[in-house]
């Protein structure tokens, strides 16, 4: 170690700190790739929108991008609303899980 650096041991709030923000960045990384793929399927949908279907009533290109670009935005407005929320608030779940823990223990106790 550093001679100037107090030495320091990881708490299990540091490590849900390290491990919530990890996963995080994760959902933000995949919800901007998800948001990039979003360009390609607009031009699609505005061709098939200005063209009706010559064979069928019902469109299903379509139908299948409006699914599709709406899904996507959903799905990614979500996981960067749990990215924050992760980021923020990444300790409070090892506090979550550990009142399971000891609610666990505590009715196994009384079992007995």
């Amino acid at each position: 170690m550093l001679s100037g650096m107090p030495e320091r041991n990881f708490t299990p709030h540091d490590f849900a700190r390290i491990l919530s923000r990890a996963f995080s960045i994760y959902l933000l990384v995949w919800a901007l790739s998800d948001l990039l793929t979003l360009p390609e399927l607009v031009p699609s949908f505005i061709h098939y929108l200005h063209f009706p279907p010559a064979y069928s009533q019902r469109n299903y290109w379509l139908t299948y991008y409006v699914t599709r670009i709406i899904i996507d935005s959903l799905r990614s407005v979500a996981m960067l609303i749990g990215s924050r929320y992760l980021w923020k608030n990444g300790t409070y779940l090892l506090t979550f899980f550990a009142k399971e823990e000891k609610d666990s223990s505590v009715t196994t106790a009384t079992e007995l």
